[in-house]
C-alpha cells in the first residue's frame, strides 16, 4: 500500500513537471519576468534620457546657428553701408584762401618799395607798366564799386583790390583761362572769372571816356 502511494505522489509529481515544461514556464520564472521588466524600465529610461538631451543639443546647436546668421547678416550691412558712403559724392568743403598773405607778397614780390622783382618783369607778364597800374587801382577805388570796395579789416576774408585786378590783367596778356592764377593769388574758379568780367565792366566805366573817344573831324 505505501509503495502504491509513493508512485501515485511521483508520478503526479511527474505530470506537474511535464505540464509545467510543456507551458514553458519554470520555478524560477517569476523572478525572470520581473528582471526583465525592471531592465526594460531601466533601457526605456535611458533612451528618454538621451532623446532629452539630444533635443537639448539640437535646439542649442540650431540657435548658435541662427546667431552665427544674424552677426554675418550684420557684417554685409556695416560694409554695405561703409561702400555706399565711400561711394556717394561727398559734398565739397570750400578751402580758406589766406588773403592776408596774397597782399603781403603783392607787396613784396611787385608792389613794394623794394620788390623782388624788377618793373620790366612786371609790365612783361600783366601787360602795363607798374606806374600804370598802381595809377588804375587808384581809379578804380574812387569809383566805390562794391566788387572792388575792400575795407582792411575785411581783407583777411576777401581778395584785395591789387589781386582782382592783376588775375584780370595776367589772363588777358597771357590768353590762358584765370583758373591758373588761383594759386597764387588764393582764390576760387568762380572768383577769378568774376574778376575778369568786373574787370571789363570797370575799365570801360572809368577810362573809356579818355581812350574811347570819337576821331575829330578833319
Amino acid at each position: 500500500v505505501m509503495a502504491g502511494a509513493t508512485a501515485a505522489v511521483h508520478q503526479k509529481q511527474l505530470s506537474t513537471l511535464m505540464m509545467m515544461i510543456l507551458d514553458g514556464d519554470s520555478p524560477d520564472d517569476s523572478s525572470s519576468s520581473e528582471t526583465a521588466t525592471t531592465a526594460d524600465s531601466t533601457i526605456y529610461d535611458s533612451d528618454e534620457e538621451n532623446s532629452e538631451e539630444m533635443q537639448q543639443d539640437g535646439q542649442k546647436d540650431k540657435e548658435d546657428m541662427d546667431d552665427n546668421r544674424e552677426a554675418e547678416g550684420n557684417k554685409k550691412r556695416t560694409l554695405s553701408n561703409e561702400n555706399s558712403e565711400s561711394s556717394s559724392p561727398q559734398k565739397r568743403q570750400r578751402p580758406l584762401f589766406d588773403h592776408k598773405r596774397v597782399r603781403s607778397q603783392l607787396l613784396t614780390d611787385y608792389l613794394g618799395d623794394n620788390p623782388v622783382y624788377p618793373e620790366h618783369y612786371f609790365q612783361r607778364r600783366y601787360g602795363v607798366s607798374l606806374d600804370r597800374f598802381k595809377h588804375m587801382v587808384k581809379e578804380v577805388a574812387k569809383q566805390n564799386h562794391p566788387f572792388y570796395k575792400v575795407e582792411e579789416e575785411r581783407h583777411e576774408n576777401e581778395p584785395c583790390i591789387e589781386a582782382k585786378l592783376m588775375i584780370a590783367l595776367g589772363a588777358l596778356v597771357s590768353g590762358s583761362p584765370p583758373d591758373g592764377y588761383v594759386d597764387y593769388f588764393q582764390m576760387s574758379d568762380e572768383m577769378a572769372k568774376e574778376c575778369c568780367e568786373m574787370f571789363d565792366c570797370i575799365l570801360n566805366h572809368v577810362f573809356a571816356s579818355e581812350y574811347l573817344k570819337t576821331p575829330l573831324q578833319t
